[in-house]
């Protein structure tokens, strides 16, 4: 029974939690700009604001995995219910004092996402199956869900259901994470001390070099993620769409990513987290250069596409890579570390991007993309 509503209540956060990042991110560029935010100014605001969360991630996960009365759960509540307050300021604002707020919502969805990733981890550890797969998969259904249905809402002149959809997830988030059952003398309840000699980043990564190595490389693969995601109007608008068919290709992307995500434990029985890293950030290059000749949006739909061997790929496999290679002492550090690689990548991709469309236009965004991820690429290899 317990099984049954931990995998329920983990599957329903997550899908709202994923409809929060396409309002916060995905349309984040759409948003800001209608606000009156130029190409540059909006990639700087959202890169600004993941420095900031990039900041927070490893300072949240220390706190974390050292402090007895602060969990992955406690810690998601206090940031969702902060998420709420931030979304009603945008919803009851204007000018400077909206991007202000919308600054905040990126923060702290961000903030959330390494521990709500510990989750599942925590669930198995204490004999309650939570499969990671299919919860990030139901994440990415209603990602796909809700990008589909943004193209019916006209959203060059209502950029408020993006904030409205952001703020009813929010709500559904909270609720679900109050849901979610606490597992009693489970092994993450004991008492939090600083039980070895990692005291500095120093030694964390002297101790840890191979998930480094792979860290690393995932920020280098985050960021080409992000610039084309930053800049995803601008392709489609090269291609010869407009914010409709951006709708479609994001909701196709989404889908896309629903068979590995679900079938994801059976692959990694064949192949480890490592060697899925290194297919990911091959399709990677793949998918830039699909991008860089796309003349029409059956391209831009086939890059898309690839989101099944690119993103739905490397997502999974690195909050893996984390269990793995991280002691559970300190698996929420590992995860936030893990986040930080999406944040970092965020904070590259959208001020690359904003720079390089405001003075080069989309080809320029694409060809910088493709050397970022030719690096990570090399990084992972």
């Amino acid at each position: 029974m317990r099984s049954k509503r931990a995998f329920i209540f983990s599957a329903i956060a997550f899908a709202s939690f994923y409809v929060i990042m396409l309002c916060a991110i995905g349309y984040a560029t759409v948003f800001l700009r209608s606000a009156g935010a130029s190409k540059a100014q909006s990639g700087t605001i959202v890169a600004v604001a993941c420095i900031v969360a990039a900041v927070l991630q490893p300072v949240l996960g220390r706190v974390c995995d050292r402090l007895k009365k602060v969990d992955w759960k406690r810690l998601s509540l206090i940031l969702s219910v902060l998420l709420l307050a931030a979304f009603v300021g945008v919803l009851l604002s204007d000018n400077i004092v909206l991007i202000v707020f919308f600054f905040a919502v990126i923060v702290l969805a961000y903030c959330i996402n390494p521990f709500l990733n510990e989750c599942s981890f925590y669930y198995e550890r204490n004999g309650i199956h939570v499969n990671f797969g299919i919860v990030r998969g139901i994440g990415s259904l209603s990602y796909a869900l809700i990008s589909y249905l943004f193209r019916f809402a006209e959203l060059e002149e209502n950029t408020r259901a993006i904030i409205t959809t952001g703020h009813a997830a929010t709500v559904i988030l909270i609720v679900s994470l109050i849901a979610l059952p606490r597992v009693k003398d489970a092994e993450a309840d004991e008492p939090k001390e600083k039980k070895s000699e990692i005291k500095e980043i120093g030694t964390f990564i002297k101790r840890y070099k191979v998930f480094m190595l792979f860290w690393f490389a995932l920020i280098f693969i985050m960021t080409f993620q992000n610039l084309f995601s930053a800049n995803l109007i601008d392709i489609v608008d090269k291609a010869g769409g407009d914010v409709s068919e951006m709708g479609i290709a994001l909701s196709l992307a989404a889908i896309m990513e629903l068979p590995v995500m679900f079938l994801f434990s059976r692959i990694m029985k064949k192949l480890s987290p490592e060697r899925l890293l290194l297919v990911g950030a091959f399709f990677y290059i793949i998918r830039c250069i699909l991008f860089l000749v796309a003349n029409s949006m059956a391209l831009i739909y086939v890059a898309q596409a690839f989101q099944m061997l690119t993103y739905a790929v490397v997502t999974p496999a690195s909050v893996y890579l984390s269990d793995k290679l991280i002691d559970k002492e300190y698996s929420n550090t590992g995860q936030a570390l893990v986040a930080f690689t999406v944040t970092a990548g965020t904070i590259l991709g959208f001020y690359l991007g904003g720079v390089t469309s405001e003075h080069g236009g989309a080809t320029t965004v694409l060809i910088a993309g493709l050397i970022i991820t030719i690096v990570g690429f090399i990084y992972s290899y």
